[in-house]
């Protein structure tokens, strides 16, 4: 079983490039990816409550961003750049409009 605590999830992904929107309910961060081929944007969120995110909220979180789980924690805990990051979202074909 993985988890990842609240606030070094928030930090790191703030880290890498996202941006946060402050909701009511939820803080909603957002990561923007353009070249000069592909514009892709990315949302993924977290509660207010800061409780650890457990395997299932990491899993749906590395979807939201265009990543596999694997890669998402990585992302997370600092061994994924950000440039590697957006090596990968420029090689894949999800999300593109």
């Amino acid at each position: 079983m993985t988890a990842r605590n609240h606030n070094q999830v928030l930090q790191s992904l703030l880290k890498k490039g996202f941006e946060q929107i402050k909701k009511k309910d939820h803080i909603v961060l957002r990561f923007k990816y353009i070249n000069e081929v592909k514009e892709a944007e990315f949302r993924t969120k977290l509660s207010h409550n800061r409780q650890d995110l457990n395997d299932h909220l990491l899993t749906q979180m590395a979807k939201q961003c265009g990543l596999n789980k694997q890669q998402f924690l990585d992302l997370v805990d600092c061994p994924l750049s950000q440039q590697k990051y957006e090596e990968i979202l420029n090689n894949s074909t999800d999300k593109i409009y």
